[in-house]
């Protein structure tokens, strides 16, 4: 666990940075061969925002066969950062199915979609189809992580999310933001107007937090970003100094305190 200012020293910087570009180099092999892949049914599912959210219950959901049972398990949902794809996280499923949960679903969005407002507002629609009385929780990696923060914070989603775990989220905005000339990479700089909403206050949000950073991170600067700070939204946070950007998503490390804060959250 972290607290104060800084980041851990880092101890295996370039075997971290070997395993960056090895993930790298695979997830884009695959990226492509996954974008079709939707709507196949519970555990293996991807749900796109684009799509419009169903009435009633969600189809994804296949309630676990079982004596006495009148209601499915709680839904994981999983959420991609910016120009990824639900492909990204075959290691997160796996853990989670290893541990039983048998209702697991990755949302999808354009990387041409530029606002995170409105893929939030999306985001909402397809979580309130599938949280029922139990709720749901949500992993989310990178841009991801600050979707399905300001649907929490902001639209009332605390209301429905029991657990949202965040993998190298720019929860206070990146540097690197200054690179895309859009609308979205305006709003990923740090002080920009999301962030101004984000950092004011949030009463009675409930929704529990656990951040994950990464101690090698190029993507999100500075790397203390991916830590939540808000005075209203207490958060538990795990600096992992030897895992990258991406490789949060498929690390053994970061994937099982990513399981772990599901679990908790039970």
């Amino acid at each position: 666990m972290w607290a104060g200012g800084h980041l851990p020293r880092r101890t295996h910087r370039g075997l971290g940075a070997a395993l960056e570009v090895v993930w790298n180099g695979a997830h884009a092999l695959t990226w492509p061969v996954q974008v079709p892949l939707r709507l196949l049914g519970s555990s293996g599912s991807a749900l796109s925002l684009a799509d419009p959210a169903p009435d009633g219950e969600h189809p994804l959901v296949v309630p676990r066969q079982g004596a006495g049972d009148t209601e499915p398990d709680r839904p994981v949902v999983l959420v991609h950062g910016i120009g990824d794809n639900p492909s990204l996280f075959p290691a997160v499923r796996a853990e989670l199915a290893r541990r039983g949960h048998d209702h697991v679903v990755a949302v999808d969005y354009s990387p041409e979609r530029d606002d995170v407002r409105a893929v939030a507002a999306d985001l909402g629609r397809h979580v309130e189809a599938l949280a029922g009385s139990r709720g749901v929780d949500v992993v989310a990696h990178s841009l991801g992580g600050l979707i399905a923060r300001y649907y929490v914070q902001r639209l009332g989603g605390h209301e429905h999310v029991r657990t949202l775990a965040t993998a190298g989220t720019p929860h206070h905005g990146t540097r690197t933001a200054h690179l895309l000339p859009t609308r979205l990479g305006r709003q990923l700089r740090p002080r920009s107007d999301l962030y101004a909403e984000l950092d004011e206050p949030a009463p009675g949000v409930r929704t529990r937090f656990v951040c994950l950073a990464s101690g090698i991170d190029h993507v999100i600067l500075p790397r203390t970003s991916s830590l939540l700070a808000h005075p209203d939204l207490p958060a538990e946070h795990t600096v992992l100094p030897d895992i990258g950007h991406m490789s949060l998503a498929i690390h053994p490390a970061s994937v099982g305190l990513l399981a772990d804060a599901v679990a908790d959250g039970a």
